[in-house]
């Protein structure tokens, strides 16, 4: 993170599925930052309601080639990728025209080299040149050779383009270049293009060109795989291996994972029609000029035309919609996709014990993406299941169940969960986790299915054997027994760490660190479930409550922060307190009435070289004055529980705006002036952030219900 040394800057992550802004505060005794984190490089981290795409190939100069494009004008399509073979005659010049004369200069049309296009292509009179003026017309930036080996974004949809098979142009690494991009890539889409074939996975009579790695490493990336060259249309089923044709499933209704996916061939963009000559049970629909006999998806007579992806479909980002339609008005072939392929649910905080015994536990899911996930599994079984390395399911999620955006799903011990008052469970289960074992939450409820590729997140100790319950190293249990304590999802920068390594991602947190201890952090645990507030940091804004005074200042002033000797003790407050205030505004459009604090980092016990803070609660407001010479009220914050934190909060602990309720709401655009109170047990260079949380309503829901109190008081008098 790179940041300036003004009172308000920006800091930039590439984990867009976790990246939220965040209220954020580094303190030194010199310097006090206010840092928003917004989405990596400002992309979309989820594609716009029914985001259109239109795929073709192997397109020509002529009126067959206009009708496709009209086809794609009429249909609504926002943008077009072309996989190869533009003209046939070395014209970039008058292909981009033909572009434009139907869909216009500035339409998003993207496109990846053929084998009839790598005469023209270099220059400034080539192909990739128009390309280049198309995509910084309207914004859009790639990386990479663009169309031979690169990648980008455009709305919410990653796309790599490259090379195979094309002699120049082919850096014999493509495969590569692919396994890298989608590895760091988190989009919920992304689009593999590049032109030629394998003999397999086409319909018509093209050899082996392309090679296996490219797809098998696309497929192995969770990527959809666009490809051109045979002149006709084709589409493979879910596929587990490209290179043996592995059948997954022969469903309509498709669901994208790391390690399944499918591939097109959709090259009936205007020139001409080939007949099938190959069949196999890995096809799902083929359409040609003539088909082989008794082929049971083959559909002779082909037109031109194209494929279209509906991305964002039925309100559900992960949903798209897919259908390939002719110019003469024929639909041939028409599936539905799922994208699994970044799950945003992550198991985010568990504990396998607590004071209430061996059933005092619970297990806590966390949607970290911008969109309300509805649960479908895609095997048809019950729902999504979190099942503990004896193979046994604790819970499932049942199918239809919505887990908003940034929001949690508990599961809960019914035989000992004692934290019910902080946050009710969503489902409950009876039969008692072991210590240390393994947990895994899988897209199915079937136990037969429970594998790497069903698996959607998973975390265990050191003594899990079962690398199907791990990730990478597990964390250390060094759980304290019978206390206030749970194993928390780390944050960084504020973003949830999710590096596939245990042993990086997780924090122990206790309400008491026992003398000594090195791997425990003082905190508490916090679960949260469907019922409880949902994190709102990009709607509900931070800013100084004085802006003529960011820095220090006197107790009863407005100032950003108050450092002073008051309320100094030998338990949570050795060395006096640092009270930091700041307003916050209601922008989520509802009233907002529930209003709360979550401390995701914090320097805290036990620490040796930096500040050693404890998180103090207290209660009422207080007048301090401004520079303006204005009264100002500061509303105190209220540490919650249970558990009860006599040492001060740390990590997860939540600090309640008490005087924000149902019948008292933060109503839209209005502030509220909060005052952070911290205890500080040993001084020097700290961090503290939190992210504010909170239950919304509809103006109108919360009119009537004060209504309805106002009544009923009347009543009793």
């Amino acid at each position: 993170m790179r940041c300036s040394t003004s009172s308000t800057f920006s800091c930039f992550s590439k984990r867009r599925n976790f990246c939220s802004q965040i209220f954020s505060i580094l303190v030194s005794l010199e310097l006090s930052l206010l840092c928003f984190v917004p989405d990596a490089n400002g992309q979309a981290t989820v594609p716009p309601a029914n985001l259109k795409i239109a795929f073709i190939g192997d397109q020509g100069l002529d009126a067959n080639a206009v009708a496709v494009l009209n086809l794609i004008k009429a249909e609504g399509a926002q943008a077009v990728l072309h996989s190869g073979d533009f003209d046939y005659i070395d014209n970039p010049a008058a292909w981009d025209a033909q572009i434009n004369s139907v869909l216009g200069a500035d339409f998003p049309y993207f496109a990846t080299i053929g084998n009839h296009d790598m005469a023209a292509w270099r220059g400034v009179a080539g192909y990739q040149q128009y390309l280049m003026n198309r995509l910084n017309r309207i914004g859009v930036s790639w990386e990479g050779d663009l169309g031979v080996q690169s990648s980008f974004h455009y709305k919410g949809i990653f796309f790599v383009q490259t090379a195979p098979g094309l002699a120049g142009f082919d850096s014999g690494a493509s495969d590569i270049y692919i396994r890298e991009r989608l590895a760091a890539e988190r989009s919920l889409w992304s689009v593999s293009s590049w032109h030629t074939n394998m003999r397999l996975m086409q319909a018509g009579g093209k050899p082996d060109e392309a090679g296996w790695g490219v797809y098998e490493e696309s497929r192995k990336g969770g990527a959809i795989i666009a490809t051109a060259h045979e002149h006709s249309y084709s589409r493979t089923r879910l596929l587990s291996s490209m290179s043996n044709q592995t059948v997954v499933s022969d469903s309509n209704t498709l669901t994208l994972t790391k390690g399944h996916s499918f591939a097109f061939v959709s090259g009936l963009g205007g020139l001409s029609i080939r007949p099938q000559l190959l069949s196999g049970n890995w096809w799902a629909n083929i359409y040609t000029s003539t088909c082989l006999s008794n082929d049971p998806v083959c559909r002779p007579d082909a037109r031109h035309g194209a494929l279209f992806g509906v991305f964002n479909v039925d309100g559900r980002p992960d949903k798209a919609f897919f259908y390939f339609k002719d110019i003469n008005g024929r639909v041939v072939d028409s599936f539905t996709v799922f994208s699994e392929v970044e799950s945003p649910l992550v198991i985010s905080e568990f504990r396998l014990r607590g004071p209430g015994g061996a059933g005092d536990e619970f297990v806590e899911i966390y949607n970290g993406s911008d969109y309300d996930l509805i649960v479908g599994s895609p095997d048809g079984s019950a729902g999504f299941a979190l099942a503990a390395s004896d193979g046994t399911i604790r819970f499932y999620i049942p199918n239809g169940t919505r887990i908003p955006a940034r929001e949690h799903y508990l599961g809960v011990n019914s035989n000992g969960y004692s934290l019910g008052s902080y946050a009710a469970g969503d489902k409950a289960y009876s039969v008692d986790i072991p210590d240390g074992a393994g947990l895994a939450l899988f897209n199915t409820a079937n136990p037969a299915n429970f594998t790497l590729a069903n698996r959607l997140d998973a975390v265990g100790s050191t003594a899990e054997n079962n690398p199907l319950y791990m990730e990478g190293i597990g964390y250390t249990d060094g759980a304290p027994g019978e206390v206030q304590y749970s194993f928390l999802r780390a944050q960084r920068a504020g973003l949830q760490t999710d590096t596939n390594n245990n042993a990086n991602d997780f924090l122990l947190v206790a309400t008491s660190v026992p003398s000594g201890a090195t791997q425990i952090k003082l905190g508490a645990p916090g679960p949260e479930g469907l019922s409880g507030p949902v994190q709102r940091n990009a709607q509900i804004k931070s800013s100084l409550v004085d802006p003529q005074c960011s820095g220090f200042g006197t107790t009863l002033s407005a100032c950003a922060r108050v450092r002073t000797a008051e309320g100094a003790n030998s338990t949570n407050a050795a060395f006096g307190t640092l009270r930091l205030r700041r307003k916050f505004t209601n922008k989520t459009g509802m009233n907002v009435t529930r209003l709360r604090f979550r401390v995701m980092d914090i320097t805290t016990a036990p620490e040796s070289s930096v500040a050693d803070l404890r998180v103090l609660g207290d209660v009422g407001s207080f007048d301090v004055t401004d520079s303006g010479g204005n009264t100002v009220i500061i509303q105190r914050l209220t540490l919650e529980q249970p558990p009860a934190q006599p040492n001060g909060g740390g990590f997860n602990s939540t600090l309640a705006a008490a005087i924000i309720a149902l019948g008292q709401p933060l109503i839209p655009n209005n502030s509220l002036n909060v005052e952070f109170l911290l205890g500080v047990m040993q001084s020097g260079n700290f961090r503290f952030h939190v992210n504010v949380e909170a239950l919304t309503v509809s103006p109108a829901t919360t009119s009537a219900n004060i209504r309805a109190k106002t009544a009923g008081s009347r009543r009793r008098k």
